[in-house]
């Protein structure tokens, strides 16, 4: 009882440490470092609830969650128009072809697309899945609108791409 009192609480530690210091120098440093451990630890806990239920308050901001989410959209909009303009100034279409063609010959679409870890088979993805629904041609808006959503989805790109390779596999097969 007389550890605990003074390990965690502090009461009578001069009591006790000044006469254990003059009987063994060694028990006393033992005792000092107890003393250091528990309340290093006791403040660490401390700091471990105050971090925990920051962090936990965070996430539960919805608003700046849809902030966050429509600040990163907006981005990489302005990215995917600026990028646009630089490969295609006058047209405002695309086709599959003319993708392909960009995803080989120009190196800052490719390099653009592949630091936000899309590859040429997802962008492809997009374009076949919109062609499904009209001329083989996409504006850039219906590009950028499409191309954000796949990326931004919970399930994310992986399980888009995974979901093309599945119904051309599927195709082929009937």
């Amino acid at each position: 009882l007389t550890l605990f009192t003074t390990l965690v609480i502090g009461d009578g530690f001069h009591d006790i440490l000044v006469p254990l210091a003059e009987k063994d120098y060694a028990a006393s440093l033992t005792i000092v470092a107890f003393v250091a451990v528990v309340h290093l630890g006791i403040c660490n806990l401390v700091l471990s609830v105050i971090v925990d239920r920051a962090a936990e308050a965070r996430q539960q901001d919805t608003i700046f969650q849809a902030t966050q989410a429509h600040n990163a959209k907006k981005l990489i909009r302005r990215e995917l128009k600026t990028l646009w303009q630089n490969v295609s100034p006058d047209d405002e279409n695309i086709s599959l072809e003319e993708l392909k063609e960009l995803w080989l010959s120009d190196s800052v679409f490719h390099d653009y697309f592949k630091s936000m870890d899309i590859d040429r088979g997802l962008i492809e993805y997009v374009l076949v899945r919109m062609y499904h629904c009209g001329n083989g041609r996409v504006t850039f808006e219906d590009f950028a609108q499409e191309l954000i959503r796949i990326k931004k989805a919970d399930a994310g790109p992986i399980a888009a791409l995974l979901q093309n390779q599945v119904s051309h596999v599927l195709e082929g097969i009937s």
